[in-house]
């Protein structure tokens, strides 16, 4: 059975410079420990540490579709707009303004489908090799 921190009876000190310190907290946060103590017991000692490593395409990935998903929402929120206008039309030149902003919205629709359609393919890519 371990000892918890109220039953250590014994205290070692060290000292680092301030760029070591910095790489020793570095290197801690990337692992599960919940302190740097239990960190430099672990490392000293040789137990086994959990060590999280993050995946930069597949950050870079949930950013990219972080940001299309909004966009996606404003094109998705003027299209319902321009839907909802086409509802309260009552002559033919209004139906002609209509359309021409209906198409400006698809096109935008389209454009983002396709960025996001292209995103996926570079990622994949680089996933692949």
């Amino acid at each position: 059975m371990k000892k918890s921190a109220s039953q250590q009876s014994r205290a070692i000190y060290f000292a680092v410079d301030q760029a070591q310190y910095q790489r020793i907290k570095d290197r801690c946060a990337q692992t599960s420990c919940r302190s740097l103590a239990e960190y430099l017991r672990r490392q000293t000692l040789g137990e086994p540490l959990t060590v999280n490593q993050r995946n930069a395409s597949l950050d870079d990935l949930i950013t990219e579709l972080s940001l299309t998903r909004r966009q996606l929402s404003e094109a998705l929120r003027a299209f319902e707009q321009s839907a909802q206008k086409v509802s309260e039309i009552h002559g033919h030149h209004q139906v002609a303004i209509w359309l021409a902003e209906h198409q400006k919205d698809r096109a935008l629709i389209v454009g983002l489908i396709d960025q996001i359609h292209q995103y996926c393919k570079k990622t994949a890519l680089v996933w692949l090799q």
